[in-house]
């Protein structure tokens, strides 16, 4: 089925960048996105780069999963089952993390957004001890959010 998705470049009106297009062999849909460049070379190395990604499944569309609904997820899914000590561990990360980065969208988290969070922590005079325990229960979350498709 993968053979089937070929990524054309193509222009649009009113658009000063190209785009790449597909159809979508199962929904039949056509999917478009921006190619970020005017020109036609860089275009169909970008349609070929996401054609790749497409065909060998590495593709991953950015998550629209919201911090809140993340956040009611993980704990109807996961800290239901925990120990209350270590649900409320995390609980008290996530508050520490909602107050200092206040994320909108679980897509948001990144490397970068971690490190200021870090930084930030560092600033309030966190112990090395807290600092490595609240990153140790984000990056915990982080992975199982992964495994259940709500973070690419």
């Amino acid at each position: 089925m993968n053979d089937l998705i070929k990524v054309h470049v193509v222009t649009y009106k009113r658009q000063t960048n190209l785009f790449m297009r597909y159809r979508d062999p199962v929904t039949g849909k056509q999917v478009a996105r921006s190619t970020g460049t005017p020109k036609k070379r860089d275009a169909e190395r970008a349609a070929a780069k996401w054609e790749a990604e497409l065909r060998e499944g590495r593709y991953q569309k950015s998550s629209r999963v919201t911090w809140e609904e993340f956040r009611e997820r993980y704990d109807r899914d996961v800290m239901s089952g925990l120990k209350p000590s270590t649900a409320t561990t995390y609980d008290a990360t996530f508050n520490v993390f909602e107050r200092l980065r206040r994320p909108t969208k679980l897509a948001e988290l990144t490397t970068s957004i971690l490190t200021a969070f870090v930084t930030d922590l560092r600033a309030q005079v966190s112990s090395p001890a807290t600092i490595a325990r609240h990153l140790r229960a984000l990056m915990v979350a982080l992975r199982w959010a992964h495994r259940e498709g709500l973070l690419a």
